[in-house]
């Protein structure tokens, strides 16, 4: 298994403009575009203890329609970390967007 702390890489702003156009192009109308998470929460996820990176599992509240992303941190073995911290309440794009840009296609 490869180190949780090394999990990911960096992308040029060409390739993940592509990404997100292609995800717009196959998505319904209105479908939201992204979540924003603030420092807080992230950092509240990654310091705590054993911590080493983040999972980002899909949800959606019980009795709506509505899409959630739940942050868990991860520790050194791939594990979530339960009971743990976890992140929620992101802030949908639309309507809480950046202005306009290669990644958003605003």
């Amino acid at each position: 298994m490869a180190n949780i702390k090394d999990v990911g890489k960096l992308i040029p702003l060409k390739e993940a403009a592509s990404y997100t156009a292609e995800y717009r192009a196959q998505s319904p109308a209105k479908a939201p575009l992204g979540h924003l998470f603030g420092e807080k929460v992230v950092m509240e996820v990654l310091n705590q203890q054993g911590a080493e990176g983040i999972r980002i599992y899909y949800g959606i509240k019980p009795g709506t329609v509505e899409r959630e992303l739940i942050l868990v941190g991860v520790d050194k073995h791939g594990n979530d970390i339960i009971p743990g911290v976890y992140g929620d309440r992101s802030e949908i794009c639309p309507p809480m967007c950046a202005t306009a840009n290669a990644i958003n296609g605003l």
